[in-house]
């Protein structure tokens, strides 16, 4: 079931959506309900109304819509875009199996009252590092990350290799342990990274690549 809606307010506009699947199959083997809802907020009617303008056009002289094309009136049509101080947030994100449950919340927000005063602010990469701030938790139970580690395949689990990945995840401080589970929590704000209430220091995780 999938299922999407719009509302207006003033100049701004936000758009909901989501699906709820009862059953999936995956490597033969049916896992579920599986469930997504997601929202838009606070996105500027007038650039949005002037971007589809844009599309419209794009595939009337050259009958589709290239990605390149989509990316060049975005970027374009972005001081607007942003001066609302849009947000996108992934409010539900659950899928159960009988090895238990994954579970997820997530938001990325852009502050846009400086661009909206100074829209040539917004082409600064400098400005929209300090003006986005973001947010991720995700739980997953220990026998369901087990599951999707061996690629949803009960027969070609490696688990000495999965103990070595978690154990990994585990010493990076990517996922820290609750009971049964795993969880991780993420932010970003200011130009930092914090990944379960530790700064991640990206210096040492290039190195490491």
């Amino acid at each position: 079931e999938i299922r999407g809606e719009s509302a207006e307010s003033g100049h701004t506009f936000d758009s909901f959506g989501g699906f709820h699947e009862d059953e999936i199959t995956i490597e033969g083997n049916p896992y579920g309900p599986f469930e997504f809802e997601m929202a838009v907020r606070n996105i500027d009617k007038s650039a949005w109304l002037k971007f589809n303008e844009a599309m419209q056009e794009e595939s009337a002289q050259y009958g589709q819509t290239g990605t390149d094309a989509a990316s060049e009136a975005f970027s374009a049509l972005l001081p607007e875009f942003i001066k609302r101080s849009p947000e996108i947030e992934i409010s539900r994100l659950r899928f159960t199996s009988v090895d238990g449950a994954l579970t997820g919340h997530a938001f990325i927000k852009i502050d846009g009252s400086s661009a909206a005063e100074n829209p040539e602010m917004a082409a600064n990469p400098l400005f929209l590092l300090m003006a986005v701030s973001a947010g991720a938790e995700l739980t997953v139970s220990k026998s369901l990350l087990d599951t999707i580690l061996s690629g949803f395949d009960e027969d070609s689990r490696d688990e000495e290799l999965k103990e070595m990945t978690v154990k990994a995840l585990l010493e990076d401080n990517y996922i820290v342990e609750d009971g049964d589970n795993y969880r991780l929590e993420a932010a970003y704000e200011l130009g930092s990274i914090t990944v379960n209430g530790k700064p991640l220091d990206m210096g040492s995780m290039l190195m490491n690549q």
